[in-house]
């Protein structure tokens, strides 16, 4: 692991900036706020959440902007329609039963379908080619 201060990693494998570090506890901070202001419903959650889930896309995984969608997309609508009809528990069981796995269907995917350069890329592009 490289630490990039303010330029863009290219090298293949885990990637950690300060941008990212910044962004990450911004979210926290978000969700603490969002904590303080509604403590009864989990929508505190939510940028912890979309934080960790991006941080596994762009810095773990590195699937790239073209899977990206796929996710987001879901995530966004699910997330308005539970949010303006405040049913988060409707929300956090669709997260757990569509979103994650999905999630994890589209990092699969990325890794099987082309050169991979996230964690672990030279065990798996090794045993890809074998």
């Amino acid at each position: 692991m490289k630490w990039q201060i303010f330029s863009v990693q290219r090298q293949p494998g885990f990637r950690l900036n300060m941008t990212d570090i910044i962004l990450i506890g911004f979210l926290f901070g978000l969700s603490y706020f969002s904590y303080l202001i509604l403590p009864e419903h989990s929508l505190y959650g939510v940028p912890i959440y979309l934080g960790i889930s991006f941080f596994c896309f762009c810095n773990i995984f590195r699937i790239g902007n073209k899977l990206e969608p796929f996710w987001y997309i879901p995530f966004f609508l699910l997330a308005a329609y539970c949010i303006y009809y405040f049913d988060m528990k409707l929300f956090w069981n669709l997260v757990i039963f569509f979103l994650e796995p999905w999630k994890w269907i589209l990092i699969i995917y990325h890794i099987l379908r082309r050169p991979y350069h996230g964690v672990g890329y030279q065990w798996i592009n090794k045993f890809k080619h074998q």
